[in-house]
């Protein structure tokens, strides 16, 4: 099973779990305290994910069961989140309606404390099988403290030597939006998502190196990030990354507020374009 989609999987389940109406309900329904717990099994799972993505190409036919269990239980919990969500957003909805209002809250003590009742059962069955699974991952060699994706990635750059097929109107469609007159943002952010390996950084290489960019943006920058740190990116690091591409020469040991003010220096030049590539967390 691809680790990969699995890791989007969590993605997934990580924006249910923070989904306001359903903490909103489930709190008054007095069982947030299991969506916290079930957000605290799924992390695991993701770093047991991270780790085994790092390892993947010596991960033995067992360890790759492993996975593959871990795979259902994920996509079963996702099912079960979805269906959570819906009802809470429908809840939410049915308390805002004027016309209703009167209806929902005659049912709601009769019908919303058994709903609640079978969706805790039901979070409480997945957060167990999740964490039965998870518990296993030093059987199969896989670690909760996985190393950073620089060790795992080489560094890469704005160029490319090659030809890259299949894209031109996901290229054009971002230079179109790149270049549209009518934003007036002094800073605009366009993410290019994607699971690894669909080539969303050869995708940036030919939007950067496309003829209307290098016309439109006088001053271009590429970093790659790979989260030099899981929980917390190394700002100042990425900071002389874009400083040495700008000027040719290394910043890295400068201090914070001397790296800063380079930046600041050579932003305010006028129009320019960054791109910060292999961004994972």
């Amino acid at each position: 099973m691809d680790v990969g989609t699995l890791l989007s999987v969590i993605q997934t389940l990580l924006a249910a779990l923070s989904c306001n109406q359903l903490k909103e309900a489930w709190s008054i329904w007095g069982y947030k305290g299991d969506l916290d717990e079930l957000s605290s099994v799924v992390a695991t799972v993701k770093k047991v994910l991270l780790d085994a993505e790092a390892k993947y190409d010596e991960l033995s036919q067992e360890t790759l069961l492993y996975i593959g269990e871990l795979g259902d239980a994920l996509y079963y919990a996702d099912d079960l989140l979805g269906e959570f969500v819906t009802l809470a957003k429908q809840k939410q909805l049915m308390e805002d309606h004027k016309f209703i209002k009167k209806v929902c809250c005659f049912f709601s003590r009769y019908n919303q404390l058994g709903v609640a009742y079978n969706m805790s059962q039901g979070v409480k069955k997945i957060m167990h099988k999740l964490d039965s699974i998870s518990s296993k991952h030093n059987k199969f060699g896989l670690n909760l403290d996985h190393g950073p994706i620089r060790s795992r990635r080489e560094e890469t750059c704005s160029f490319s030597d090659t030809e890259i097929i299949g894209r031109a109107e996901d290229v054009e469609n971002i230079v179109g939006i790149m270049l549209d007159t009518e934003i007036r943002r002094d800073v605009s952010v366009l993410a290019i998502v994607g699971l690894g390996g669909l080539g969303k950084t050869a995708l940036a290489q030919l939007v950067y190196n496309h003829e209307n960019i290098t016309q439109a943006f006088t001053l271009r920058l590429w970093a790659c990030v790979s989260d030099h740190d899981q929980s917390k990116l190394d700002v100042k690091t990425i900071l002389a990354q874009i400083l040495e591409s700008a000027t040719g020469e290394k910043h890295d040991k400068y201090s914070m507020e001397v790296v800063v003010g380079r930046v600041r220096e050579v932003l305010a030049s006028g129009r320019f374009l960054i791109v910060l590539d292999d961004l994972w967390t």
